[in-house]
């Protein structure tokens, strides 16, 4: 099983502009409304791969209630905890002329502690040795930043493996609960070192330091510069085609997507990175934040070249 957290889950509202202008009237060309969140992205994904997965979080009014149905007509299984306050909006402004995307992203309403208590109580009920945990996403109001530290914990004791896509004061906390992997972007990672990273030896060499801290396992996305592999022992650089983007909203989850879902099913750990490689070139490639298919990620799956960068102390 692989069970998704998303503590503060969005209706993701992407808009198409050309040439988009700030402070300007722009005409909308078209928009996409999806179910959005991170862990609910990978759920998505990890769905198409045909693997079972149940979305965990929260919910509440309107957009809740848009959310489960969604995810219902989806086939996907979900046992979020009910909220007062309704669930937030997302506006995605994806540029059709330079391809660039704007986010406009709500906080979230404030989660009362009776919420959260029962949310620990589903989570603590639902996961279950041997399950691939995937916490991702920021946190509404009302939680304090060591709760993926809390759960990470939790899943490790259960006999969990913990993946971890979290952003600043989330991941520097969550790090600390050893997570079996954590999958920043390369502006992340900058921002949780406080350093810049403008060689892959240096973004080795401060993931290893992480990995000693308990971490297996260090994701760097990096863009069209493709995406990092680092373990304690072994470095794999996978690099991606070029392809039209018409959307990068979710592409992070994808990989994650893809990642879990081939080590659910027994891949090497190679293989099942360079298949969250191939399902983020998909990703990018759909409207909206649209999963990828099984089909479409094997159709490119040739075309993600991962190579050894470094073995033991040598880099090669």
């Amino acid at each position: 099983m692989i069970v998704t957290v998303t503590l503060n889950p969005a209706v993701d509202k992407t808009i198409y502009i050309r040439d988009f202008m700030a402070g300007e009237v722009n005409k909308v060309e078209y928009s996409v409304v999806d179910p959005g969140g991170k862990g609910i992205n990978v759920s998505k994904t990890v769905a198409e791969f045909d693997c079972d997965t149940i979305a965990l979080g929260f919910l509440g009014g309107e957009n809740g209630e848009y959310i489960r149905q969604a995810l219902k007509d989806l086939g996907i299984k979900e046992k979020f905890t009910e909220v007062s306050k309704n669930t937030r909006t997302n506006i995605k402004i994806v540029d059709l002329k330079t391809g660039d995307t704007t986010d406009i992203n709500e906080t979230g309403g404030e989660v009362s502690p009776e919420e959260l208590k029962e949310f620990i109580n589903i989570f603590k009920r639902v996961i279950k040795e041997g399950d691939i945990v995937v916490l991702s996403g920021s946190v509404p109001k009302g939680i304090d930043n060591n709760i993926y530290r809390f759960l990470t914990e939790y899943g490790n004791k259960t006999g969990c493996k913990v993946i971890l896509d979290v952003s600043s004061q989330l991941l520097k906390e969550g790090i600390k609960g050893k997570p079996y992997m954590i999958k920043p972007n390369l502006r992340e990672l900058e921002e949780l070192l406080n350093i810049n990273l403008d060689t892959k030896e240096k973004i080795v060499d401060v993931c290893r330091s992480i990995i000693k801290e308990g971490v297996e396992l260090v994701c760097v996305s990096m863009g069209s510069e493709g995406a990092l592999l680092i373990a304690e022992d072994f470095v794999l650089h996978g690099k991606v085609p070029k392809v039209e983007v018409k959307s990068t909203v979710g592409a992070g989850d994808s990989l994650v997507a893809g990642f879990a879902a081939g080590l659910s099913k027994g891949l090497t750990i190679e293989k099942a990175f360079k298949q969250g490689i191939a399902a983020s070139i998909v990703s990018v490639t759909k409207e909206g934040t649209k999963a990828p298919t099984y089909k479409e990620v094997q159709n490119v799956i040739d075309e993600v070249e991962v190579s050894m960068l470094f073995t033991s102390n040598y880099y090669v």
